[in-house]
């Protein structure tokens, strides 16, 4: 997953030249989380929305995100669910090593 279109965590498709947008991450339980997002482009008259549930088993390193629902379709009654869902998976050394010196927060 490449975070581009203001960071939202589903393909939008839609946003081309400017965005605001907001992104909040809500930890529920060690690595189990809600996040949301919200954008609004000024070419377009309605903001652009979606909500769903996470996986963070290393943050920033290893991720799954499960989209639910959105402002363009609810993700989860389609048939082809599998597609939208989104993970990053970083194995940078140098990243990995930086975050060991750090510490796990």
């Amino acid at each position: 997953m490449f975070f581009s279109d203001g960071g939202f965590r589903t393909q939008t498709n839609t946003f081309t030249t400017s965005l605001l947008a907001a992104n909040l991450n809500l930890p529920l339980y060690r690595f189990i989380g809600l996040f949301g997002d919200v954008g609004y482009s000024f070419n377009n008259t309605s903001p652009f929305w979606d909500y769903g549930v996470y996986l963070e088993f290393i943050p920033d390193f290893i991720e799954i995100h499960f989209p639910l629902a959105g402002s363009q379709k609810v993700f989860v009654q389609q048939n082809d669910y599998i597609k939208n869902v989104r993970f990053v998976l970083n194995l940078e050394l140098d990243a990995i090593v930086n975050r060991i010196r750090r510490g796990w927060y």
